[in-house]
């Protein structure tokens, strides 16, 4: 876990170094939900929701793997760094009834292209209507909710190459098919280690390389290396970001 201390020390560093790009933008590859049900989480992400059954208790939502721990969750992602995480489809009128059916409640954006939906274990998953889209379902974008939005929008910045803008009202950063809002919070929020969105995977080229970029900003980051075929080698590494997302690094395949 980072400490105060240096998630202090980093943001005091950030904003010496500025928000200067360090290496190429990374890439979401997936996020993992703590689930009691793994059952209920496979229905919910491939029968409610059109994502693909993966045989490794996972589900293709097309841009994002979603992942199941079978770990029963402390609490919901409403709460923690990640309120909720969200996706376009190509039109909602498909999911107010199948959503009800499913007894998951959810409510309706004043916009009236948006619905939440809270899903199994407290996982919060928003649906935007696009109808140019041609797939059924693609991911769209991790919603932080933080005490310090513009500081959080520098740090992934600099760490993994979001570029700063502006999502509706929110502080943002895109990545190659993803975007992550950074919504101010009300007060305090709690870090997503156990919640019901507990992780987020994402490649990047270095590995080693963004370590030292997270060190240089004061934060434990931890690295290994797993086997990846037969004579080779793939680095990873695991982090908490200052505001207490859990974060995991993959070296991107040659």
């Amino acid at each position: 876990m980072t400490s105060l201390r240096g998630a202090t020390l980093g943001l005091l560093l950030l904003a010496m170094l500025g928000i200067a790009q360090t290496a190429p933008p990374a890439k979401l590859k997936a996020i993992t939900i703590n689930t009691a049900d793994e059952a209920a989480q496979m229905r919910f992400w491939t029968k409610l929701l059109p994502c693909l059954a993966d045989e490794k208790a996972s589900a293709d939502c097309t841009g994002a793997i979603i992942r199941f721990t079978a770990k029963a969750p402390t609490g919901p992602s409403v709460g923690s760094a990640i309120d909720h995480i969200g996706f376009f489809v190509p039109s909602l009128e498909p999911y107010y009834a199948k959503v009800s059916e499913a007894g998951y409640k959810y409510r309706r954006i004043p916009t009236g292209n948006q619905i939440i939906i809270e899903g199994p274990d407290g996982a919060s998953v928003e649906l935007t209507s696009d109808p140019a889209r041609t797939e059924p379902i693609r991911f769209h974008h991790i919603h932080f909710h933080t005490p310090q939005p513009k500081e959080m929008q520098a740090w992934y910045a600099k760490v993994l190459g979001a570029v700063p803008g502006k999502r509706a009202q929110w502080e943002a950063g895109d990545l190659p098919g993803a975007n992550l809002t950074y919504a101010p919070s009300n007060g305090p929020v709690e870090p997503t280690r156990g919640r019901a969105i507990g992780r987020v995977q994402f490649e990047v080229e270095n590995v080693h390389r963004v370590g030292d970029v997270l060190r240089s900003l004061g934060i434990d980051c931890r690295e290994f290396q797993a086997m990846s075929g037969a004579n080779s080698f793939r680095a990873w590494s695991d982090f908490v970001d200052p505001w207490g997302t859990s974060v995991t690094l993959i070296q991107a395949s040659k």
